[in-house]
């Protein structure tokens, strides 16, 4: 099972912090690069310039070779002067500790001695009178390291903080961007939950956001065209239908009145009074859906006892509990005051408990549950019959679906739809929960309107 993913805004936000700290971390690298060749150059310089400081001082004189020292020579820097015979001309600091370091004329060798960088320098033999003298000097990284060091530790301090910046930064950055999105998502809820009329604030802008609203906008507009057209046939047409499906219905009743009927007719006649039956009952729960999508199913509220409507369904459907040899069973107190269209809270109920009758186990229970929670009633209505399967339970609210394993002729495959649209006209919430050969549970949630559960 796939992760969920982060969302966008939090996407958005990490890139831009990632890409801010990675283009610091390249930039501090240049500078403590740049620094680091600068500064060792610059060490290469002073040597060199040491060497031939020292190399110009040294002069032959009444038969002797000597140093003159007259030139001063960075503090940093040790020296050592010796003659070809190996006898020292003039020498600054521990210039022993180099011994070890080969001789690399012209050259210079970098070597670490007792924890410390070093860079020697040794110069080519100089002939002084016939004598060779041969200069060495060497100069300590010390100083060019606590440089290094001091960039270092403004590196350390300075990329957490300035990438803490940049989150702060992108975070607000992200949030303000996406804002208009947020208002797409809030316009495109409202229109999933049937606001067909709701169209998407757009920023006029001319932005690529603004563009999207401005798209979406159309394909709605067009949409809630087609869903009129649809809703304006789906009317007519039941409409239309109800008064040749009652003459027709009329005229078999009539039929089968007459004493005289062949067998075969009569048979042939009842199919057809069956149908018509059917038909219009069809037809009457599709006006019913037309009309409630067009908002011409106004609900009339008023103080109604739920629980007293749940036994008179249970007396309605009392014929056909005994057929099945269904037990029904009702959990709940013997009043639940609530704010509700009394004719259509009855259809709700007589709906969700023919169901449970109609697909029950034969010999099995229908259990009804009404419970008082803060401010809704809860109900649910179970059956231990054949279930619903796991790939139709998303699709039994559609108009029209039937389960294939549940399949009849008696019923519509709007009931649902209709209990659907009543819950949701009431500010409440419907769910199932089903397995098949385990039966169906429908939950059924509704607030009590301004009467509390309870109440009088």
């Amino acid at each position: 099972m796939k992760g969920r993913s982060l969302r966008l805004q939090t996407r958005m936000t990490l890139w831009f912090t990632l890409s801010v700290a990675g283009i610091l971390t390249v930039l501090f690298g240049l500078v403590y690069g740049s620094l680091e060749a600068i500064l060792a150059s610059r060490q290469r310089d002073e040597l060199r310039l040491a060497v031939t400081q020292l190399s110009s001082q040294v002069e032959y004189e009444k038969g002797l070779i000597h140093f003159e020292n007259e030139t001063p020579i960075s503090e940093e820097i040790v020296y050592f002067l010796t003659e070809e015979n190996g006898s020292e001309l003039a020498s600054r600091g521990d210039i022993g500790l180099f011994d070890m370091v080969p001789v690399k004329e012209d050259g210079f060798t970098r070597t670490k001695l007792e924890g410390e960088r070093w860079l020697v320098l040794d110069s080519p033999l100089l002939i002084v009178w016939e004598e060779a003298v041969r200069v060495r000097a060497a100069a300590p990284w010390r100083r060019n390291g606590q440089v290094l060091a001091f960039i270092r530790t403004i590196f350390l301090l300075a990329v957490p903080l300035m990438t803490l910046l940049a989150a702060l930064l992108g975070r607000w950055m992200a949030k303000r961007s996406l804002r208009p999105i947020h208002g797409i998502i809030a316009c495109a809820n409202e229109i999933e939950a049937g606001e067909l009329s709701r169209r998407v604030p757009s920023t006029g802008s001319g932005d690529e956001i603004s563009q999207l609203a401005d798209t979406l906008n159309r394909m709605l507009g067009k949409l809630e065209e087609a869903f009129q057209r649809e809703r304006r046939f789906t009317s007519d047409a039941s409409h239309e239908l109800r008064t040749p499906v009652a003459v027709i219905r009329a005229y078999a009743e009539e039929l089968l009145l007459r004493p005289d009927l062949p067998p075969g007719d009569r048979k042939s006649l009842e199919t057809i009074l069956q149908e018509s039956v059917r038909m219009q009952k069809m037809i009457g729960q599709m006006l019913l859906l037309a009309r409630a999508q067009e908002g011409r199913q106004p609900l009339e509220p008023e103080r109604m006892n739920l629980a007293e409507s749940i036994v008179g369904v249970k007396d309605a459907l009392s014929d056909a509990l005994a057929e099945k040899q269904i037990e029904f069973h009702y959990d709940g107190p013997t009043e639940a005051w609530i704010l509700a269209d009394q004719s259509q809270m009855t259809r709700l109920l007589l709906n969700l408990t023919e169901n449970a009758v109609k697909y029950g186990r034969t010999g099995g229970r229908v259990n009804v549950r009404l419970e008082a929670l803060s401010g809704r009633w809860r109900l649910t209505v179970r059956d231990d019959g054949v279930g619903i399967s796991e790939k139709d339970l998303p699709h039994i609210f559609e108009r029209f679906y039937r389960a294939d394993k549940v399949r009849d002729r008696s019923g519509t495959g709007l009931g649902l739809a209709i209990v659907q649209g009543i819950v949701q006209a009431h500010g409440g919430v419907v769910s199932v929960e089903s397995e098949e050969g385990r039966g169906t549970c429908v939950t059924v949630e509704l607030p009590a309107g301004f009467l509390s559960p309870g109440g009088d």
